[in-house]
């Protein structure tokens, strides 16, 4: 945080017995230079699904199978100017931290008949179901918040590959931001099949999503690696500038870094 105390954020999750040895009314505890606890950042919902076991069956390799999944409620922070912004896990608001070290609602996004409910959070792998989850940032800037979302079943147009370490496999994750001058949210569509971002309409190059924002709020920074470089000027219609430098690039350079400058 700006002044100088750091946060250490505690996952509460239950045990396979259905006990947990978390304080489920503690998210996060604020700790000074010396380590010395000053302070506690409340859970204000200790009845949410989330961090509790769910056993559910799915078909793997052809057989169905019972597995045990569990999602730790969390909370995550990001900078903003001298702030420090906070999400929570299935909540869906993004808070900010005030200076008694607790949280204020800031932003509240109202998913209407899409929002999960106890029945749909029980069911983590069914990526049929007309809910949307997960909205989660860690990016903001003077007039947007940078937002990824899961629609699940809402996702109809493209299931966006992920490559893990156990192959490819489908996402229904997509980015999308919220403008704060209209209070809008605005839910993207890829540009381009199995690329998220903005679409670059200036100079043609590949979709862009910033990573971070300059300190003085003036720029966006994002890169993307050299290999998808090349192989986007080669699979697209791109302006002859885009295709001359990924004709002086190799698929092993380092990536390639890209500055937008908001408005």
């Amino acid at each position: 945080m700006s002044d100088g105390n750091y946060i250490c954020s505690i996952g509460i999750m239950e045990e396979l017995d259905g006990t947990s040895p978390a304080d489920k009314s503690v998210l996060a505890y604020i700790y000074d230079k010396g380590s010395k606890t000053i302070g506690k950042i409340l859970n204000r919902d200790t009845t949410s699904t989330s961090g509790k076991i769910r056993r559910q069956s799915m078909t793997i390799n052809g057989k169905v199978q019972e597995v045990i999944m569990v999602s730790a409620k969390m909370m995550n922070t990001y900078p903003f100017h001298d702030k420090t912004r906070a999400t929570v896990t299935d909540e869906n608001v993004i808070y900010n931290l005030n200076e008694q070290y607790q949280l204020d609602s800031l932003y509240i996004f109202n998913l209407g008949e899409y929002a999960p409910t106890p029945e749909t959070q029980s069911q983590m792998l069914n990526f049929d179901i007309d809910v949307i989850t997960n909205i989660m940032t860690g990016l903001e800037s003077d007039n947007q918040i940078f937002l990824w979302l899961n629609l699940r079943g809402l996702y109809k147009k493209y299931i966006s590959p992920v490559t893990t370490g156990a192959g490819t496999v489908a996402t229904t994750l997509v980015y999308g931001y919220f403008d704060k001058k209209k209070g809008e949210t605005i839910i993207m569509k890829e540009p381009s099949e199995g690329m998220m971002g903005f679409k670059d309409d200036l100079k043609g190059g590949p979709p862009f999503w910033p990573k971070s924002i300059t300190s003085d709020g003036k720029y966006m920074v994002g890169y993307i690696d050299a290999i998808k470089f090349i192989t986007y000027a080669e699979d697209n219609d791109c302006p002859e500038n885009i295709k001359k430098m990924a004709g002086n690039i190799n698929e092993n350079d380092n990536p390639i870094a890209i500055l937008v400058k908001l408005k």
